[in-house]
């Protein structure tokens, strides 16, 4: 922040050209100096200066040796400060860093940029740019994700520029055909839309118990016949039926939960999956592993076999990351993982720490490793050696902080390590709890599993057997606990004594 002398006290600059300019990076800096420089974008030399006295102090703007006076007076040699005046030259500052931002980012838009100079050609007649345009942004189109959100929406703007282009010219011969493809869009780029609209309530609803029954989505949705919407593309054979009928299947298997809207959404997933990108194919078995996972959280004891399932086709498929540049995804991996372990998949383990381990980003790789073969030893009951892997394990990664934290927990439980298991279920309590941007239905999991251990642990080492029973009860009615199977299961060990 730049501050000014008036009177023997601070005044600060503030406003909207120093916060923008404390976005700017070096090169961006020079770039805007070159843009003010331009007479095309700016003539009032006054901004130039005002400017050139301020990016010396780029990034922060907290120099606090110069007075208002002094800027002024290097602006307008020899003339009286004058308040307005230095508002409004800031103000044209901001105006022109606005403009340079908005140049700089529609650059990053060839799409965009090819249908405003379609319009500008069609709108001047200048038939032959028109044409050659059009095939360009068919072209750029063309290379778009029929899955992207917006694809529709662009096929729809591309449509209507043809048919006013047509309309302009009186050529209703040919009007008619593209009339309908335009139509045929917009009803696409509609149901894509809501199908997104209500998949976000879903996973609202889910997340947070956010309630939004009553949005005007949920209203579309409940009075508009998708299914005789489908039946009609269907009949016009329309091209992109796969991806409409994808996209309303994911969403009522997400919103309905049970195995057969999960396996009609499946089976339309497996028809398609060799016409999918990379990405597109990693997302979708993300989304499969998601909808598994919320079945079963909801007690649908069947999605247990499709979520081994799922896992096994993202390692068959190579779907470690959205991009083959990337890293293996951790979290994928971490799924993966569980999966293979909790069901003795030593094949598909192997596999996973071979083909997918050797891509983990090199700053955590060794510690997930080493994760990954703490767990397995304690899902083979060999708990010292798990503890000696845990040793290895540097908690730098959030999700090593939530997992290894956790595991570790049931670690000191199993060997019978009752002071050390009361010091990190103390320092995990405060952990969780200071945990901020992270659902809260995931972290009360967490503190769940947490406050019952302890009183798990503490009536254990008293020997209460009364009060272990009485746990027993709380959490069976309990649904949102991590490890709640594990943690019956002790309970169990410990009252048959």
């Amino acid at each position: 922040m730049l501050y000014w002398f008036s009177e023997l006290k601070y005044i600060l600059i503030k406003g909207t050209a120093i916060e923008i300019l404390k976005t700017f990076t070096g090169k961006e800096i020079s770039e805007f100096s070159d843009f003010l420089d331009s007479p095309f974008h700016n003539t009032n030399r006054s901004v130039v200066k005002l400017f050139e006295l301020l990016k010396k102090h780029h990034p922060h703007f907290d120099n606090k040796k110069i007075t208002k006076e002094e800027i002024f007076g290097k602006i307008y040699p020899g003339k009286a400060y004058n308040e307005q005046t230095m508002k409004s030259v800031l103000f044209n500052l901001a105006h022109l860093a606005e403009r340079y931002l908005l140049y700089i980012s529609f650059d990053n838009y060839d799409f965009e940029k090819s249908t405003v100079l379609l319009r500008e050609f069609a709108k001047r007649k200048v038939e032959k740019l028109y044409f050659k345009k059009l095939e360009e942004a068919e072209k750029i189109l063309g290379e778009y994700s029929a899955f992207e959100v917006d694809f529709f929406e662009n096929k729809r703007i591309l449509e209507t520029i043809k048919a006013d282009y047509l309309i302009d010219r009186k050529d209703m011969y040919s009007f008619e055909g593209e009339l309908s493809k335009r139509n045929d869009y917009v009803v696409l780029a509609f149901l894509r839309k809501l199908f997104l609209c209500m998949q976000d309530i879903q996973i609202q609803n889910y997340e947070v118990n956010l309630n939004l029954r009553d949005s005007l989505a949920e209203e579309a949705f409940r009075n508009i016949s998708i299914e005789k919407i489908l039946a009609k593309i269907r009949d016009s054979e329309n091209p992109w039926l796969f991806v409409i009928e994808l996209k309303y299947n994911e969403l009522l298997a997400m919103m309905n939960l049970d195995i057969e809207s999960y396996i009609r959404y499946k089976n339309v997933v497996m028809h398609n999956i060799n016409m999918f990108s990379w990405a597109e194919k990693h997302l979708v078995l993300g989304v499969m592993s998601s909808i598994c996972i919320m079945g079963l959280n909801k007690g649908v004891n069947e999605f247990s076999a499709e979520l081994l399932d799922v896992c096994k086709k993202r390692l068959d498929e190579n779907c470690y990351a959205f991009s083959p540049e990337e890293y293996t995804n951790i979290q994928g991996f971490f799924n993966l993982l569980t999966e293979f372990i909790e069901n003795n998949e030593h094949e598909y383990f192997g596999r996973l720490m071979k083909e997918f381990g050797k891509r983990l980003n090199p700053e955590y790789k060794e510690s997930v490793i080493n994760f990954a073969y703490m767990k397995k030893k304690f899902q083979e009951k060999k708990f010292e050696e798990a503890l000696a892997y845990n040793s290895k394990i540097d908690y730098n990664h959030s999700l090593l902080k939530f997992s290894a934290r956790i595991l570790l927990l049931k670690v000191y439980f199993e060997l019978g390590f009752t002071e050390e298991l009361l010091g990190l279920l103390d320092s995990s309590q405060k952990f969780f709890s200071g945990v901020i941007h992270y659902s809260e239905k995931n972290l009360a999991r967490y503190l769940n599993l947490i406050s019952y251990l302890k009183k798990l642990a503490l009536h254990k080492e008293a020997g209460d057997i009364e009060k272990i029973e009485t746990l027993k009860k709380q959490i069976l009615q309990q649904d949102n606990i991590n490890a709640k199977d594990w943690l019956l299961e002790k309970i169990d060990e410990v009252l048959a004594g």
